[in-house]
């Protein structure tokens, strides 16, 4: 990921926000390829930055979500098998 692809990314996902009548907040970390967005702004994606070395402890709870996402997977797979 770079800037240039992810501001491509955003500029789409305003573009299908502002046709749709929607807003959206995007909580972004401090990537290297975020930081050049600080100052961009889209009429229907806020931009919001969490603050340094939050990553860390937000990991686990990405964790619980894909274990549990793997999960019902599996049981749909086994369903139609």
């Amino acid at each position: 990921m770079n800037a240039n692809i992810l501001q491509d990314i955003i500029s789409e996902l305003n573009s299908d926000m502002k046709r749709q009548s929607r807003k959206v907040l995007l909580l972004l970390d401090n990537a290297g390829s975020h930081v050049p967005l600080s100052d961009t702004q889209f009429s229907n994606v806020q931009l919001k930055f969490l603050p340094p070395s939050t990553t860390a402890h937000l990991q686990p709870l990405d964790a619980g979500i894909i274990g549990a996402t793997k999960a019902k997977y599996r049981k749909l797979v086994v369903k139609v098998m």
